[in-house]
């Protein structure tokens, strides 16, 4: 994945410095009442009835039926292209709204989220939701402009849709439940009670899921732009880039979850696009793309353990859900590059079409699929030999891709 960091090249480079302005925002404060309500906009990507309608029989037997494994790609195209993993067949592509900036399969599977900018020249964007069982469309829910990043709580039951501001909608009923003043990556704790938000030039706050009031902020290191929790639950990871701008090394400043208590920041590389954590917690990887390297970072003893050369301008990374390997990709040299966890180093890269992106790995652990933005395709690779198979066409210059269920 291209964590929750990334930026995108349709929109070009004022993204980055977009994503780091974000940090001069105030304190989050919870809105007087919903900026607007979609009622049944999932539900209708769902293929059941919307509100205060009973659902037929036809719509309980869609709900019943299990979503076949599916990645789902999106680009410039403003399509949504499913690739049935079971045979690596490119489906029809699922028309979304213009200029989509992020893509997330909520948890179970059963709903894709799209967020889109719709008009770049006005602060309003939209998330369509996608049924991963009929593959259709739901109603637009409308959200703030140059909607980045998605999150979900582990429950599957709210999002927090994010860009100047974050927009917390209810997946049940499609409903936006407050707007929280803040912005950038949202990172939520594994039991689902706290959200972190980045609300100042050093700061993070902490947000109750259950009623979205704010707690103390926290101070970190200046201008923050990527967040993580490790899947402990116990270190929340922020990374900072002091000047997006110039050739700087950014900083991950550790913090203590149930202390809310920041420790030393550790260095990291320059220009920071991505971060990932090991399902141990044991190892935290930076993707860095100003200097072509991922930086492995020791929960443990709280430092840089080694930097680890891969091709130029990384951006993406996912690891195996066995934890050994993690896959990182990188678009100036058109390669994969597989590093094993346990040593942290580097194997061979392996070749894939021209522009890679993202990438994202089959629950089953047996497939990766990277997308290619220069030459319009995906390349699925077998983790079991690390090799390229045939590239799937896609839609025209595809970045993110997700895997559902």
């Amino acid at each position: 994945m291209r964590g929750v960091g990334r930026w995108h090249r349709h929109a070009g480079a004022c993204c980055r410095i977009y994503v780091g302005r974000l940090a001069s925002l105030p304190t989050p404060v919870r809105a007087a009442g919903a900026v607007a309500a979609v009622c049944g906009a999932v539900a209708a990507a769902a293929g059941i009835a919307g509100c205060g309608t009973r659902p037929d029989a036809s719509a309980a037997t869609v709900m019943a039926r299990r979503p076949p494994v599916t990645a789902y790609v999106v680009g410039v195209s403003e399509t949504v292209t499913p690739i049935r993993v079971a045979n690596n067949t490119a489906l029809s592509g699922i028309r979304v709204a213009a200029a989509p900036l992020a893509i997330a399969a909520a948890p179970g599977g059963r709903t894709v989220y799209v967020a889109s900018w719709v008009n770049v020249l006005r602060p309003r964007g939209v998330v369509t939701p996608i049924s991963t069982v009929t593959r259709r469309p739901g109603r637009p829910i409308r959200v703030g402009g140059g909607p980045l990043w998605i999150t979900f709580t582990p429950d599957g039951r709210t999002a927090y849709i994010s860009s100047s501001s974050v927009t917390v909608i209810n997946v049940a009923d499609g409903r936006v439940v407050h707007v929280i003043h803040g912005g950038g990556p949202v990172a939520v704790t594994p039991d689902g009670k706290t959200a972190y938000i980045i609300t100042g030039r050093h700061t993070i706050t902490p947000i109750r899921t259950a009623t979205g009031k704010p707690g103390k902020p926290v101070r970190v290191a200046a201008i923050p732009i990527l967040t993580a929790i490790a899947p402990n639950g116990r270190t929340l990871y922020v990374v900072s880039d002091p000047d997006p701008n110039k050739r700087v090394r950014a900083v991950v400043t550790p913090v203590s979850v149930r202390a809310g208590v920041p420790g030393r920041p550790i260095p990291a590389g320059v220009h920071p696009d991505a971060i990932a954590i090991t399902r141990n917690s044991s190892t935290v990887y930076v993707i860095n793309t100003g200097s072509g390297a991922v930086t492995a970072i020791s929960a443990a003893a709280r430092r840089a353990e080694k930097t680890i050369p891969v091709g130029r301008y990384p951006y993406a990374i996912a690891i195996t859900p066995d934890g050994k390997t993690a896959y990182v990709t990188s678009d100036g040299s058109g390669t994969v590059t597989p590093i094993r966890t346990a040593t942290n180093s580097a194997g061979k890269p392996i070749k894939v079409d021209a522009g890679p992106q993202d990438i994202a790995i089959t629950p089953d652990g047996k497939t990766a699929y990277v997308t290619s933005f220069y030459a319009n395709t995906v390349t699925p690779i077998r983790i079991a030999t690390n090799t390229a198979g045939k590239p799937i066409g896609v839609g025209y210059e595809p970045e993110l891709i997700v895997i559902a269920p």
